[in-house]
């Protein structure tokens, strides 16, 4: 990879050097075996895959930060509802109308309390947002 570097450096080099107007341009890198229309095609082509790498980033980068932004105010809700001393797990489950997979909610641990929560708040929160992205 190295060597390749090397030689497109110095045909750079001797290009720079010997050119001085399209025509030249084209007759130099004509002569060196290149075809001028395609090094050009391949060009804008690199540069179009560049650019949608550079906003598939962006994107991926918005997201995390929505999901994150997300995750934070269902943490928040779950904490407000855990402080709340009335607070009741099963008024909680039959208010928002969820149906679960397992009978002995009762016997879950505080930790999978508010991990359940703290899912439920997320999928409700990115719902929302969903709804209002559509």
């Amino acid at each position: 990879m190295n060597t390749e570097n090397n030689k497109a450096e110095e045909l750079f080099e001797k290009y720079l050097d010997f050119i001085s107007s399209p025509e030249e341009s084209e007759a130099f890198l004509r002569e060196e075996g290149l075809d001028p229309d395609k090094l050009v095609n391949e060009g804008i082509r690199r540069a179009k895959q560049i650019q949608m790498q550079i906003a598939a980033q962006k994107t991926e980068k918005q997201f995390q930060e929505t999901k994150s932004n997300l995750l934070v105010k269902a943490k928040q809700e779950v904490e407000k509802l855990l402080g709340d001393v009335s607070f009741n797990l099963e008024s909680f489950i039959k208010s928002e109308n969820l149906n679960l997979a397992f009978k002995n909610f009762e016997k879950l641990t505080p930790h999978e309390v508010r991990e359940f929560l703290e899912r439920h708040y997320l999928l409700k929160l990115e719902n929302e947002l969903k709804g209002k992205n559509e």
